[in-house]
């Protein structure tokens, strides 16, 4: 669970709600188990997006020896999209591209064993991460909204995390906070 001002939302929930993936059915699936409404069937071979939370546990049904269904990468880590991180994981808009790059691509990995994908978000988070961390402390009495904008929202709570830090840590320097607390007593 992350926290948004005072509201809490779980993110994995909200990936599973919203993102759709492509993917292609190995068999057919009866009229009755179509989820789209239209009451036909899906024959062998369909391609279709499907949101995460199903596709995904629709690879783990098995006929005959194979997957009822075969997801495929989603189109935000396509090939243009992984070049452009290759080339300059600091200068991609992450945000733009998927407001959960990168907590997409881990859950993505983690299941389906991408490892050029999981090569690639490594670079990108390890590079950027750097990127975040120096902002962090570097913009302390600053407004940062141009920066953050371009971040993910997972890079967005880093970023929180090491600019509430940076402050901390610069009010304790001052002496006009103590950086240890007393506990409550009884």
């Amino acid at each position: 669970m992350s926290s948004l001002g005072d509201e809490y939302y779980d993110i994995d929930a909200i990936l599973a709600e919203h993102e759709k993936v492509p993917g292609r059915f190995n068999d057919s699936v009866g009229a009755e188990l179509n989820l789209t409404g239209e009451g036909v069937a899906v024959p062998s071979g369909t391609k279709v997006e499907l949101p995460y939370w199903l596709a995904e546990s629709l690879v783990e049904f098995y006929q005959r020896d194979e997957t009822l269904f075969d997801m495929e990468t989603p189109r935000i880590y396509n090939n243009r999209v992984r070049n452009a991180i290759i080339a300059g994981p600091t200068s991609v808009d992450t945000r733009r591209i998927h407001p959960y790059f990168h907590r997409l691509g881990i859950k993505f990995v983690q299941k389906f064993e991408q490892e050029q994908l999981a090569q690639v978000l490594k670079l990108s988070f390890r590079k950027r991460l750097y990127m975040i961390l120096d902002h962090a402390q570097t913009v302390l009495n600053t407004d940062s909204s141009h920066f953050t904008r371009k971040l993910d929202e997972t890079e967005r709570q880093l970023f929180k995390l090491a600019h509430d830090s940076a402050m901390a840590m610069k009010s304790w320097q001052s002496g006009s906070k103590p950086l240890l607390q007393s506990a409550v007593s009884y």
